[in-house]
């Protein structure tokens, strides 16, 4: 409802700021003398009334650092609070909304100025072994695992040990990365391994990688890749983009003005005659039903309504109510999944989910846009 008002409020030229952190109240504030509306506060996402309240009884704030040390490290607002505050513009006053998520993202990283072996999980995660040169060695990394995880065939006291058995293939990798083959005990099909003499054979192979986390530059590296770990998690998308996450609207630009309308037909609803232009005419069982000329748009979807089977787009124009059949909206409205080893992995939500960008083709019938297409003669309708 919030984005749908939004959307008319700018189309009378009214316009809507964003919610300033040290100007924005628990609602939204008109300002007669500026033609424009601050956004609430509490219009954020996820931003409840203690949330709000602490906001506004702290105030000012000089920077976001200044918010930052007195309300996040405190815990007084959490990390999807300021998230939210930053993709809605909160801080914009301070620095463009790029700039202040990358300084929030560098304090939430644990920058480190040394590695150890400790540090070697991350450093696979991160990728930073995925290079022709060192990708060997995330393999002997994966054949350790592997040869921890053996059952023993038999232990040894003293000097205290395990023997573990390895096939013929994984006796293959084993020669070939540990030509030495110093933790060979025994042979029988494939080879018998003492983990502990293996344990020593392994923490000399890794030994160049020990070195390489001493390296300043590894070390530079593995900190940038944690940052751009943590804003692909955090801060993917565009500026655009996180405002519709975050507030529902767009206080520029809409997410879709730079596509090329021409290029793939896109109509403005606004100039859509309210009437629809019969082009023609459908025979069904004797029954003639009119055929009427259809336009394509585009928008975010900001809201459904499954009893009417409708659901709200927000174009570059506008606001605008789209509405179709029972059958065609639970089709779309499907959310497909699947389920791996019990657990339940969601492949595509409905198409219908809030921020989701659409393309439509339609006519408009008064103060809505119906979906429809047509088949041509001796295609079926998709």
């Amino acid at each position: 409802k919030t984005a749908s008002a939004i959307g008319q409020l700018k189309n009378y030229g009214v316009t809507i700021s964003s919610p300033d952190i040290n100007k924005a109240e628990f609602s939204f504030t008109p300002d007669a003398e500026n033609n424009r509306i601050v956004y609430s506060l509490k219009g954020v996402s996820g931003i409840n009334d203690d949330v709000a309240r602490e906001i506004i009884n702290s105030r000012p704030y000089t920077s976001f650092e200044d918010f930052h040390t007195r309300l996040y490290v405190p815990k007084l607002v959490q990390r999807k609070h300021i998230l939210n505050l930053i993709k809605a513009g909160a801080f914009n006053s301070f620095d463009n909304p790029i700039e202040i998520m990358k300084q929030f993202i560098l304090k939430e990283i644990d920058v480190k100025d040394k590695l150890n072996m400790q540090n070697i999980k991350s450093v696979v995660r991160l990728g930073l072994l995925d290079t022709p040169e060192l990708s060997i060695y995330k393999e002997i990394m994966l054949f350790r695992d592997y040869i921890n995880k053996l059952k023993p065939i038999r232990t040894i006291d003293k000097p205290k040990d395990t023997i573990v058995q390895i096939n013929q293939h994984d006796y293959q990798f084993y020669q070939t990365h540990f030509p030495t083959q110093s933790s060979v005990v025994g042979y029988s099909n494939g080879a018998e391994i003492s983990t502990r003499l293996f344990k020593k054979e392994y923490d000399e192979k890794m030994q160049f990688i020990k070195d390489l986390m001493l390296d300043k530059e590894f070390i530079r590296k593995y900190n940038i890749a944690q940052f751009y770990e943590m804003w692909d998690s955090l801060a993917s998308g565009t500026v655009p983009k996180w405002e519709m996450e975050s507030v529902s609207y767009y206080s520029d630009k809409h997410e879709l003005d730079g596509v090329n309308k021409e290029m793939y037909g896109i109509a403005n609803y606004f100039d859509i005659d309210s009437t629809p232009e019969i082009v023609g005419y459908n025979k069904y069982q004797g029954r003639e039903t009119p055929k009427y000329k259809t336009y394509t748009l585009m928008g975010t979807v900001i809201s459904n309504d499954k009893n009417k089977h409708s659901i709200t787009l927000l174009t570059p124009e506008g606001v605008v109510t789209c509405k179709t059949y029972s059958g065609v909206y639970a089709h779309y409205d499907r959310t497909i999944s699947r389920t791996i080893n019990g657990k339940k992995e969601t492949l595509e939500k409905s198409w219908f989910t809030r921020g989701n960008l659409l393309m439509v083709t339609g006519f408009r019938r008064e103060d809505s846009f119906v979906l429809r297409t047509y088949a041509e003669k001796g295609q079926k309708k998709t």
